[in-house]
């Protein structure tokens, strides 16, 4: 399994248990609307309505607070860059070395990642066939969340639920979901065969295309 497969690229030294990496300023504009967020942090409004106020009011501000933010971004700017080369210059080789291959498997991860809900949604465009719920799920699905009940504490009471029911009462939902996983099966594999001959092989399974 991938080290990085679940580390954004700004995270890897840290996660590699080095120290960490100094953090790039914000835009002039990016400090502007941290700042006015906090003006609307108990307001009721969408937050894509708040982004509109806020772009509103940079808008309004005078040139001479403008050239003011973009000053003070400069220095930080520069101070970062600094920071940034000495960081550099304190990691030995290896750790270099370690950072390097840890960020281009995290690229390699990300791509891999980018093909796979690009394939997913061709497979969707193409009517694949849909995976039935499990036994767990279609369960929690004919139960109803109580008013005041958060999603986490359904899920929870669901959970509890399911455990403490005896075989006999599981034995309906898991007879049900093996024959919804047959039939899922036996329509999925002659979905494959279709795109087989239609030339789709990117959204059929390797062992699909192995027995062919």
């Amino acid at each position: 399994m991938s080290t990085t497969r679940n580390v954004s690229k700004k995270v890897v030294p840290a996660y590699l248990n080095l120290p960490e990496q100094p953090k790039r300023p914000v835009t002039p504009f990016l400090e502007f609307s941290n700042k006015m967020l906090k003006n609307y942090a108990s307001s009721n409004l969408p937050h894509s309505e708040v982004r509109k106020i806020i772009s509103s009011k940079w808008n309004d501000i005078s040139e001479e607070e403008k050239m003011a933010l973009k000053e003070e971004y400069k220095k930080s700017y520069a101070k970062y860059k600094e920071d940034l080369q000495n960081y550099e210059n304190s990691l030995t080789d290896e750790q270099k070395k370690s950072i390097e291959i840890a960020e281009k498997e995290l690229k390699l991860n990300q791509e891999q990642k980018i093909v796979k809900n690009l394939r997913e949604k061709r497979s969707r465009d193409l009517d694949k066939p849909k995976k039935p719920l499990t036994s767990f799920f279609k369960f929690k699905q004919a139960q109803k969340k109580k008013d005041n009940e958060s999603i986490l504490e359904f899920s929870q009471r669901i959970g509890k639920m399911w455990k403490s029911l005896s075989d006999k009462d599981k034995a309906e939902f898991t007879k049900n979901y093996n024959n919804e996983i047959k039939n899922y099966n036996d329509t999925l594999l002659e979905w494959e065969y279709k795109m087989i001959k239609l030339g789709n092989l990117d959204v059929v399974r390797s062992i699909t295309l192995k027995d062919f």
